[in-house]
């Protein structure tokens, strides 16, 4: 055998090796881009079932209790995100966390209220 001959051989199985380590590398990038999609949505899908399931109980059956599920649904939407569910890049995490909290707080208050019209503050007289 030739000292020419050597190098060769190696290059071929560094090339081979690096053709592998390449195509691992891929592998595991499109591994993580996938659970990386997964994780974007976090608890979202969730929280839009249980929102239309409150919203169809609310019309076929009671709209008192179907706005307070849906509140409900809202709420735990909005402990959902400060927990760090999701990564939405468009609003801040505690800007969400703030707005779906009062909407689905103030939602619950009001079907409350109208479920049990005598929780309801009487002014004048």
């Amino acid at each position: 055998m030739d000292a020419s001959d050597e190098p060769d051989v190696r290059e071929h199985g560094d090339t081979g090796g690096r053709r592998a380590r390449h195509s691992q590398e891929r592998t595991v990038n499109a591994a993580s881009a996938t659970s990386a999609a997964g994780n974007r949505w976090g608890p979202y899908p969730l929280v839009l079932a249980g929102a239309i399931l409150a919203v169809i109980f609310a019309v076929l059956v009671d709209p008192e209790w179907g706005g307070f599920s849906l509140g409900a649904v809202m709420a735990l939407g909005a402990l959902f995100r400060l927990t760090g569910g999701g990564q939405l890049a468009v609003r801040r995490k505690t800007t969400d966390t703030v707005t779906l909290a009062l909407f689905g707080v103030a939602l619950m208050v009001g079907s409350l209220l109208l479920q049990y019209p005598w929780l309801m503050p009487r002014y004048g007289g």
